[in-house]
């Protein structure tokens, strides 16, 4: 209990002073609950000894109008009153639900924006480390629980408490004994139960997290190998495990709900005992049940109510206990997102970039595979430079250094007097990530969209298959509807139309057949008059155009066929 209370101190220092305000009304919308909630259950005792004994009301020496003496007038106002009174407790009880439940969501959305907004603006190597389906996972099931099973629990929690506890304390002034009693016998049993049962609930909220994660990998890579699935018909393969790991999420979910619900039936059973207990005393120490029916009906409301908030209290333990997993897996991230503050890039290069250097740049992957050793170079912006070399050596590793996406272990790569190259390099990679829109939002790719350069990009990239809506043909899923090659061209012609000084070519136009790739290289070509171009590529059509190669295999430049 401990840990989860360290756990909740945690995540109400990340949320916003905004939020951390509405969790101050929420606390007082908590004690006006409890208070109508009591006033409720008080309201029960005049009824009851109207009802009762009417003949005695004026021995209490109140002032009752006289109208209210005549037949069943006292009685039914007196009803009436109680009424009322359960009326405003119930909707202001669900006034408080609404208000927490809301809250506790948007606390959720709002730590899920944070994260997204840090967890894109890390560094490539960050994204190289981790586990992008355990990255989703996070963003769409661990903090979905955060949310659910442990923010607005733990608010449900309080409010129980407090409501026990101005309960008890009335119940207490009236009855030391019966009140002592009751707390001992509730929380004696919630307690004990919630010991017992804790750890299998938090194993079970592990075993989901982990799960959850094998689930999204499942769904993901099914979807995206469904050729291969299709031709080696191997669909039994993804679907037995995801039905396998389907069942072993629904059991532990199950077994969390049964573990929150299960003492609900004993301590009913022990309440009932209680209340016969407590009903047999009063009837023999008031002379029957005439004069000890009021504070019966007392009781037995106070019981009405507590019971159920004790419940409510421990469900929203168990709840908390068993999603405890998905705290621990983001806190440390969502403390790290707030204090994150992404850079700015300005959209427009006033500064192009003219030569790009590598000074004594030394880079291995983890410490351990040395890739690139005391490595000097110049490039400049009015060409092509090839990089050339065979498969491994780290021809793409080196354009992400050049990009600023990586960064060396010794040495430095220097943007004339630019402190990054972030937003000033334009990319096409081999494999294009395109947006489900239209060909026009994906060449501007968020910038302004311009009708004449997109139609420029268009000429220059060679996209010639479009259809009768040109521009503003819909790219679906991900450009399922685009060959590679096509899928490279629309990727060519984002980076041109995005008039950055550099461009890297990551194999663009390894989909391309000889005529068409020769057509690229003589646009790309006319481009690069003004322009820095960087090529990786293992086709010869570009060794031969190139104004400069750089061989990886001897780490200097050698000059252009």
């Amino acid at each position: 209990m401990w840990k989860m209370n360290k756990l909740l101190v945690r995540l109400y220092q990340v949320i916003e002073a905004e939020q951390k305000k509405h969790v101050w009304i929420l606390l007082v919308l908590m004690v006006l609950t409890s208070v109508t909630e009591l006033a409720g259950i008080g309201a029960i005792v005049p009824l009851m000894m109207v009802a009762s004994y009417p003949e005695k009301i004026n021995d209490f020496g109140l002032l009752i109008p006289d109208w209210l003496l005549v037949g069943n007038n006292l009685l039914i106002v007196s009803g009436a009153i109680f009424l009322v009174f359960i009326v405003i407790s119930n909707l202001v009880q669900i006034f408080t639900q609404f208000f927490l439940n809301r809250f506790s969501q948007g606390v959720a959305s709002k730590l899920g924006n944070r994260l997204l907004v840090y967890y894109l603006h890390q560094p490539l190597v960050f994204h190289l480390n981790s586990d992008s389906k355990q990255l989703q996972s996070y963003m769409i099931n661990e903090l979905d629980r955060v949310g659910t099973n442990i923010i607005a629990p733990a608010l449900r929690f309080f409010s129980r408490v407090i409501s026990i506890a101005l309960v008890s304390a009335v119940v207490f002034v009236l009855s030391p004994i019966i009140a002592i009693s009751l707390m001992a016998v509730l929380v004696g049993a919630y307690w004990l139960i919630f010991r017992v049962l804790r750890g299998r609930a938090e194993n079970n909220g592990r075993e989901i997290s982990r799960l959850s994660t094998k689930r999204i990998q499942y769904l993901i890579e099914g979807f995206e190998g469904i050729r291969e699935l299709l031709i080696y018909q191997k669909q039994q393969l993804y679907t037995d495990s995801y039905a396998k790991t389907n069942l072993q999420i629904s059991r532990s979910q199950a077994d969390n709900l049964t573990l929150g619900f299960a003492p609900h039936y004993l301590v009913e059973l022990v309440a009932l005992v209680g209340m016969l207990v407590i009903t047999l005393s009063f009837m023999i120490s008031m002379g029957g049940i005439v004069n000890a029916l009021p504070w019966i009906a007392f009781y037995a409301m106070a019981a009405f109510r507590l019971i159920p908030a004790f419940q409510q209290a421990y469900l929203a333990l168990a709840s908390m206990r068993g999603s405890q997993a998905s705290l621990e897996l983001l806190i440390d991230d969502l403390e790290k997102s707030k204090l994150f503050r992404p850079g700015l890039i300005d959209e427009v290069d006033v500064n192009p970039i003219n030569v790009i250097q590598l000074k004594n740049m030394d880079f291995s992957f983890n410490g351990e595979f040395k890739l690139f050793s005391k490595l000097n170079y110049s490039f400049f912006n009015d060409g092509i430079t090839l990089l050339k070399g065979p498969s491994g050596l780290g021809k793409s590793t080196l354009a992400n250094l050049i990009m600023g996406l990586l960064k060396p272990d010794s040495g430095e790569v220097q943007y004339d007097q630019q402190p990054s190259a972030y937003g000033l390099i334009g990319l096409v990679p081999q494999h294009v990530f395109l947006l489900n829109a239209t060909v026009e939002k994906n060449i501007a790719f968020g910038k302004k969209i311009d009708p004449k350069r997109i139609s420029w990009a268009i000429k220059m990239a060679e996209i010639d298959f479009l259809s009768q809506d040109g521009a503003q043909q819909i790219v679906e899923d991900s450009g399922k509807n685009f060959s590679g090659g096509q899928r490279q061209r629309l990727g060519l012609a984002r980076a041109l139309y995005q008039e950055h000084s550099w461009l890297v070519l990551d194999e663009a136009t390894s989909a391309l057949d000889a005529d068409l790739e020769e057509k690229i290289i003589a646009s790309i070509q006319s481009y690069s008059k003004n322009h820095g171009v960087i090529v990786i590529s293992h086709s010869s059509a570009w060794e031969s155009k190139a104004d400069k190669i750089l061989d990886l295999q001897q780490q200097h430049s050698e000059p252009a066929s």
